[in-house]
């Protein structure tokens, strides 16, 4: 009774890797080897693409102060918080006319967030459900 091989088929040992001669086999070889570099090549660019920040992760935002006012505070909370966090601003602040990139991911997964801005004079600015996720900016204004 024949073997079963991997290869070829029981009932047909034409098809075994031991019948194919040297130039059959190397052919074999071939095709196992692009086989493979088409697999690594495969899983490396699944590795790649998981590591690379796309845009909707991207959680920086631009905070261009166009207000009279320097911005003394900025707040920003995802909108599943019921209170803001902490002054992303610490003791920096943004004169009028210019502007700051800040991180805003608190590590949720959160894309809206509730952003509070409070200026120097008192005044505040507040944006609810702003997307993070898809805007790269937000405009305070007088």
């Amino acid at each position: 009774m024949p073997a079963l091989s991997s290869f070829g088929h029981k009932d047909n040992p034409q098809t075994s890797p031991n019948s194919l001669g040297r130039k059959g086999k190397m052919l074999y070889v071939r095709g196992v080897v692009m086989l493979l570099v088409a697999a690594c090549i495969l899983v490396s660019t699944s590795i790649l693409s998981a590591r690379t920040t796309s845009p909707q992760e991207d959680r920086r935002v631009k905070v261009i102060n166009n207000a009279s006012s320097a911005i003394y505070h900025f707040y920003a909370s995802n909108v599943d918080s019921e209170s803001w966090e902490e002054d992303i601003l610490g003791n920096r602040t943004i004169p009028p006319g210019k502007s700051v990139i800040v991180n805003i991911d608190d590590g949720t997964g959160h894309c809206f967030y509730d952003l509070k801005a409070v200026l120097r004079d008192g005044r505040e600015a507040v944006r609810r459900k702003f997307n993070v996720c898809t805007q790269a900016s937000w405009t305070v204004t007088d």
